[in-house]
């Protein structure tokens, strides 16, 4: 592969996370505001829908509320032979086990296949951001 394929590669990559988010929030200041939201790489203001957060501070201890942040941000991971996500973080890994009803295996990072991707991108569209890693 030549250096001129890479940086079509490096271009494409970046095209697919242009909805990185800029910074994350904490769940408490989204939800004392009017239209909760945050700023994409690519400058666009992408809202979060109230009913998301309700629902994430519904599945939060105190402390959770505190430490949480959105947009959560789930990364593909290429570790395995299936086709699988990482939502990495002691406590958005907390939460969205206890939203799938599942148990952590690890304190810091969760494992997401198939049909529990499907369940959280209907049930947190707009609370949480895909990355695609290679």
């Amino acid at each position: 592969m030549d250096s001129e394929e890479l940086k079509d590669i490096g271009r494409i990559i970046a095209g697919m996370n242009s909805s990185a988010p800029t910074s994350r929030t904490p769940i408490l200041d989204l939800a004392e505001k009017e239209n909760p939201s945050f700023r994409a790489k690519d400058g666009s203001i992408i809202e979060i829908d109230r009913a998301e957060i309700d629902l994430l501070l519904s599945h939060c201890t105190e402390m959770d509320k505190i430490r949480l942040r959105l947009p959560i941000t789930m990364v593909t991971d290429t570790s395995g032979e299936r086709s699988s996500w990482r939502i990495d973080g002691a406590t958005e890994a907390k939460v969205i086990a206890s939203i799938l009803g599942k148990v952590l295996l690890r304190e810091d990072s969760i494992k997401i296949y198939y049909p529990d991707y499907a369940i959280l991108r209907e049930k947190l569209p707009t609370s949480i951001v895909i990355l695609y890693i290679p």
